[in-house]
């Protein structure tokens, strides 16, 4: 649901059941922004009112154990006008063609595997056919090897 949208200025958070501001100013820069209310983002989850803005408020609120120290752990904030995603540059820049370079090596290494696999069966059979060969053209008095 979220686009990219730059806020130019800091602004407050605010509470997600009430326009009350909860202390937090968001740092202007490019975030995320949901042109939505907390009980449309909810719908749009399959939660069930209760527990999807309890989901919106643990997101809104800092996080100490949290692995990225930026926003204090925040994820989501409700600002006048819907919700920024904060983190959403972040994973946008992301290089997320790894699947598919990996599809691509994993390919080549079986196409590699099996010309190798195709080389050493037509030694194999080569070798095995020299030795027929050898063995039927030694003369009758020596013993095969």
């Amino acid at each position: 649901m979220a686009e990219p949208f730059e806020l130019h200025e800091p602004a407050p958070q605010l509470a997600v059941s009430n326009l009350d501001e909860t202390g937090w100013i968001v740092p202007a820069g490019w975030y995320g922004f949901v042109r939505a209310a907390g009980t449309g983002i909810v719908r749009r989850a399959e939660l069930s009112r209760e527990d999807g803005l309890l989901a919106l408020e643990r997101l809104g609120a800092p996080e100490p154990d949290s692995r990225s120290a930026a926003y204090e752990g925040r994820r989501l904030v409700r600002i006048n006008g819907g919700f920024l995603v904060l983190n959403f540059m972040h994973y946008r820049e992301r290089d997320y063609t790894t699947a598919e370079r990996s599809a691509r090596y994993r390919a080549k290494q079986k196409r590699d595997t099996s010309s190798r696999a195709r080389r050493a069966n037509r030694t194999s059979t080569h070798a095995v056919v020299s030795r027929l060969c050898e063995q039927s053209v030694q003369p009758a008095d020596e013993e095969p090897t």
